[in-house]
């Protein structure tokens, strides 16, 4: 007996059958069921996959059915079997021999995201000796199909020169192509042999900010880093704070640190000592131990905050011992002048030159 489901996860909404199953009256769930009630499965191409995928927890039934759908002559869902196979190397462990070979059969029918799978698998060595010559063609039969990140990895193998001869100009046009069609990784690698070059620092800076453009958060960070390097010119740090702000949005920590100081001291924006406050110390929050040692100075000088000696300390001694150089010239100067903590010359002294040591110049 079948009965209707339908899946309302937006934006699929297809509708499968399913079928009673014979033992205690339980349903088999969709669509392994259609693939019992009908005579080709449905549901497993397109947007109605990720439906599919969505209901087995199972990879083996997962695989039985793109198997199927595989076998039906549709190659897209080949590829698909194969990226399901790898995904999953323990469960499926008995059949990571066959994602090669389904991938061959799939580019070979056009499909680029196949081609640059095995590529990569080549370059890796994923299931077949490490061959980068051969992984250079299935990148560029990538490419040709019109698969960007295809097209990316070929850039770099030429930047590198491995398996292919080393060729800066031959490594640019796969990579502009790339970085045109959204390839963040393209775009930064790019960027970096712009301004490698003695005439490219201003290309670079336009890929920075097309790959920010593009959501690429580390190009964000690049791009706003270069821009930041000059703080004579007010419309680049302007630029150089919105892009820090995208950069940080997305996880930066780096970019929420040099955002928090730009708002400190009002680099390029207006000042704002509360957000800068809090920026910082969501980059220390993060793990940047440069971002805790100024945390400790605005919590001891109040930047926006309630002032807060012990905690400032607290992070001075810390990012000391770990090698901020800066932390010990400030934990040096609280030692000298007996504000809050008893005063110790001798420990003050050896504080400025592990500092001086560490690289600080103003120790």
């Amino acid at each position: 007996m079948c009965l209707g489901f339908r899946d309302r996860a937006p934006p699929y909404g297809r509708t499968y059958t399913f079928r009673r199953a014979p033992q205690r009256g339980k349903r088999v769930p969709p669509p392994f069921a259609c693939l019992l009630a009908e005579p080709r499965p449905v549901g497993v191409h397109a947007k109605g996959r990720i439906a599919l995928l969505s209901v087995f927890r199972s990879p083996v039934h997962v695989v039985g059915l793109l198997d199927a759908a595989c076998a039906s002559d549709a190659p897209e869902t080949c590829g698909e079997l194969a990226d399901w196979i790898a995904g999953h190397p323990h469960a499926l462990a008995a059949r990571q021999g066959q994602v090669n070979g389904l991938r061959t059969e799939v580019c070979k029918g056009g499909f680029a995201t196949a081609c640059t799978a095995l590529g990569v698998s080549y370059e890796e060595g994923r299931g077949v000796t490490r061959a980068p010559a051969t992984a250079a063609a299935w990148y560029r039969a990538g490419c040709y199909h019109g698969d960007p990140h295809g097209c990316g990895r070929l850039g770099v193998l030429y930047a590198l020169g491995a398996g292919v001869a080393l060729d800066t100009k031959q490594a640019n046009a796969p990579l502009t192509g790339a970085c045109d069609q959204g390839d963040g990784a393209s775009c930064r690698i790019l960027a970096r042999q712009l301004d490698a070059s003695p005439d490219g620092a201003t290309a670079a800076l336009a890929r920075y900010d097309q790959g920010c453009n593009g959501g690429d958060a580390p190009r964000c960070y690049a791009a706003a880093e270069r821009l930041a390097a000059d703080t004579s010119d007010g419309d680049a740090l302007r630029q150089a704070a919105v892009l820090y702000h995208h950069a940080c949005t997305s996880g930066i920590v780096p970019a929420c640190h040099a955002l928090g100081k730009m708002y400190l001291f009002g680099y390029g924006v207006r000042p704002d000592q509360g957000r800068g406050a809090t920026l910082v110390r969501t980059a220390c929050d993060g793990g940047s131990l440069e971002a805790c040692a100024d945390l400790a100075d605005v919590l001891q000088h109040g930047r926006g905050v309630r002032v807060d000696t012990r905690e400032a300390l607290h992070l001075q001694v810390w990012t000391c011992d770990a090698g901020v150089a800066g932390a010990c010239t400030a934990l040096a100067e609280r030692y000298q002048t007996d504000l809050d903590v008893d005063r110790d010359r001798r420990r003050a002294r050896y504080l400025l030159d592990k500092a001086c040591k560490l690289g600080d110049a103003d120790a």
